[in-house]
C-alpha cells in the first residue's frame, strides 16, 4: 500500500476483517498517524478514536507506545485525570 494520505490506507484497510500480520502492522501506523493529525488540528476526540484503534495491535513497539501517549495528551486536553 502506497499512500501518502493516511486517510485513503485507513479506507482501504478499515473493512478488513481478517487482517495479515503485514496489514495489521501497516493499520496500526495508520491509525496512528491520523490520530496525530487530528490532534493537531485540536479534534481531541475523534483522535482518541483512531488512536484507540492503533492500541488494539502491538506490532510496531515504538508506535505502540507513542499512541499510548497521545492517549494521555488527549486526556490532559480534556482534563480527564482519572
Amino acid at each position: 500500500l502506497n499512500t501518502h494520505d493516511p486517510f485513503t490506507a485507513y479506507k482501504y484497510l478499515e473493512p478488513i476483517r481478517n487482517k495479515t500480520v503485514n496489514t495489521a502492522r501497516t493499520y496500526q501506523l495508520v491509525t496512528f498517524y491520523l490520530g496525530v493529525e487530528l490532534f493537531n488540528q485540536n479534534k481531541i476526540e475523534e483522535s482518541m478514536d483512531y488512536f484507540q484503534k492503533s492500541l488494539d495491535f502491538e506490532f510496531d513497539k515504538e508506535t505502540y507506545y507513542m499512541t499510548n501517549f497521545y492517549m494521555g495528551e488527549c486526556l490532559m486536553a480534556q482534563e480527564s485525570y482519572e
